[in-house]
């Protein structure tokens, strides 16, 4: 590599939607801070995107090359590719061949490392590549990085999140407002730019659930699946259940859950009653929180918004001047902790409901419980 193209990370980027343009509006800014914390200049140097001719409300000048195709912006004259145009085929195929050709990646597509992640990241880690992915758990909120870094000299026991925007402005509406419904809630989430046109991903559970694949593939090296995940939504809540849980000063908020027990891990995602003195029980509108508990430093707790372009291009940032610090500081290969996740034994597809666990579940119907080191 010559001395010009250390000084500069060329970036190709797929996909210009809402995370997109604004990482491409603040790529194209100097006056960003992410210049100023970069210790190589990050240059724009090519997009793609499904319709060149829509408009998207950004100029992009002359110097940033238009690749007609997902393939071509993989052999783009670039350092590293961030893949935003989610899915997992496509995306896979674009993460596999710009690894293939010498490309870092940063992605921010949970479904693509919930589905392929330890493959991909082997690969990348094979290839002396290296694959960042902060935006698909915590969006702007540095969850991954604590986790591969700060908690990497830690043993994880258990993970429990709110790690879904739209389900928890919908359930803290519904207790903030007496007699909401669902309907009503996600109606005004909606208006309010907070859902989907299809919701089912959010509240059926499913984006939470390809979230907690990626946090068990690192914090318990096993290969975790959707599937693998007992899986349950919101769209059933009603407001008696709701006003049960605040009597008894409970939160009922939609929580994903990951904990080794006995050898096993076990997974769910599905509405618990969390008490609302604990963290993740104060949670209100799209904010986000994660609770990690290890045998060495006890429990972590991390929060911030999880929905929204800004939080999201945060994110991608993030990882880009972290690319730029790895590669400025001569970086040839980086341990890739997805790729330590090895096989699929031991899982079981049930809620972590522990001896331990006495949250009261009023509800007959939704027995969310969560551990005691969790309660007051």
């Amino acid at each position: 590599m010559s001395g010009a193209a250390r000084r500069t990370l060329r970036i190709a980027l797929a996909g210009l939607g809402c995370v997109g343009g604004k990482v491409a509006e603040w790529l194209l800014d100097p006056s960003h801070p992410v210049h100023a914390v970069s210790p190589l200049r990050l240059e724009l140097a090519a997009v793609c995107v499904r319709d060149p001719g829509k408009a998207r409300g950004l100029a992009l000048p002359d110097s940033v090359r238009m690749a007609g195709t997902l393939e071509e912006l993989a052999a783009a004259d670039a350092d590293v590719v961030v893949e935003l145009i989610g899915g997992v085929d496509r995306a896979g195929a674009l993460v596999a061949a710009a690894i293939g050709v010498g490309r870092d990646v940063v992605t921010a597509n949970k479904a693509l490392l919930a589905h392929r992640g330890p493959e991909l990241a082997a690969r990348a880690e094979a290839a002396g590549r290296l694959l960042f992915f902060e935006t698909a758990v915590g969006a702007g909120t540095p969850v991954i990085d604590v986790i591969e870094d700060s908690l990497g000299v830690c043993r994880v026991r258990s993970v429990h999140g709110v790690v879904n925007g739209t389900t928890n402005f919908i359930l803290s509406s519904m207790a903030e407002r007496a007699g909401m419904t669902f309907g009503e809630a996600l109606a005004e989430a909606s208006a309010l730019g907070y859902a989907e046109a299809d919701p089912s991903l959010d509240v059926d559970g499913h984006d939470a659930a390809q979230k907690l694949c990626v946090l068990a593939q690192l914090c318990f090296g096993q290969e975790v699946r959707p599937e693998d995940v007992a899986t349950t939504g919101i769209r059933h809540v009603t407001p008696s259940e709701i006003l049960d849980g605040l009597e008894h000063r409970l939160a009922l908020r939609l929580l994903a859950s990951a904990e080794l027990r006995d050898g096993r891990l076990r997974l769910a995602v599905r509405p618990a009653y969390i008490p609302r003195t604990h963290p993740l029980g104060q949670l209100n509108g799209v904010r986000n929180g994660l609770w990690i508990d290890t045998a060495e430093a006890g429990g972590i707790f991390l929060s911030g918004p999880g929905a929204g372009a800004e939080s999201s291009a945060t994110g991608v940032l993030s990882d880009l001047a972290r690319v730029a610090r790895l590669r400025a500081g001569g970086a040839t290969a980086w341990p890739l902790r997805m790729a330590r996740a090895k096989g699929r034994r031991g899982l079981l597809g049930a809620a972590a409901e522990s001896a331990l666990g006495n949250a009261p579940a009023p509800s007959p119907r939704l027995r969310g419980r969560i551990e005691t080191a969790l309660a007051d």
